[in-house]
């Protein structure tokens, strides 16, 4: 079955700084802040009536190389002096950031946390691609998401596989059947691009591919 390209979304630097400063994002990770920024880009490019439609039974993929290992970082970091924080902990789970943009825009179909080093924005398409194919999903959002784990940027730089510095980002692309459902085709999904550049790891293929999208 041929897999298409829908709808795509970009975390835009202003828009993560609108999102900090809401009351609903308060408690948010910045891998939350970011992943819901491209997702709110992408949203607001499709038609509101097809979004009735088809929102809610819209399966995820999130593609993450460290998940939300930042706040896994802090909440370590503070237990000797602070105690144990239930809120810390639970959004130190890798799965986290999936859970917290399922909730924040009413997304119930199924919803899967892929982490594969450098290839996690690779391995998301491409499992995204699969579960449309099989049949368990009409279309999938595939968002890429990855962030800077503060006190570990110099570790973390000696994995890179370039020279370039190491940055948050987030981009988000919406997958879908032969016919589109509906919206107009952008392109035909053949295969993930591969990244070299791990700049936001889990993020990258799918920015890479969004940002092809917007060019086209």
């Amino acid at each position: 079955m041929k897999v298409t390209c829908l709808a795509y979304g970009i975390a835009r630097e202003t828009s993560v700084a609108a999102l900090a400063t809401q009351p609903e994002f308060r408690k948010a990770t910045r891998n939350m802040i970011y992943a819901c920024a491209a997702v709110g880009e992408l949203m607001g490019s499709l038609p509101n009536a097809w979004l009735e439609q088809n929102l809610s039974q819209m399966a995820v993929v999130v593609g993450t190389s460290e998940g939300e290992l930042n706040t896994t970082f802090h909440f370590l970091k503070g237990l000797p002096s602070a105690g144990a924080r239930p809120f810390l902990f639970q959004s130190s789970l890798h799965n986290a950031t999936l859970g917290f943009v399922t909730q924040k825009f009413k997304l119930r179909g199924p919803g899967l946390t892929v982490s594969d080093s450098h290839q996690s924005g690779e391995t998301a398409l491409e499992t995204a691609a699969t579960l449309i194919r099989s049949g368990v999903a009409g279309h999938v959002l595939v968002l890429g998401v990855d962030g800077i784990v503060e006190g570990a940027e110099e570790e973390f730089a000696k994995r890179s596989m370039t020279a370039a510095k190491l940055s948050a980002g987030s981009a988000a692309v919406l997958l879908g059947g032969p016919d589109g459902s509906g919206l107009p085709i952008l392109a035909d999904f053949v295969g993930a691009p591969e990244t070299t550049e791990p700049l936001h790891y889990g993020a990258q293929a799918v920015e890479r591919l969004a940002e092809a999208l917007r060019q086209s």
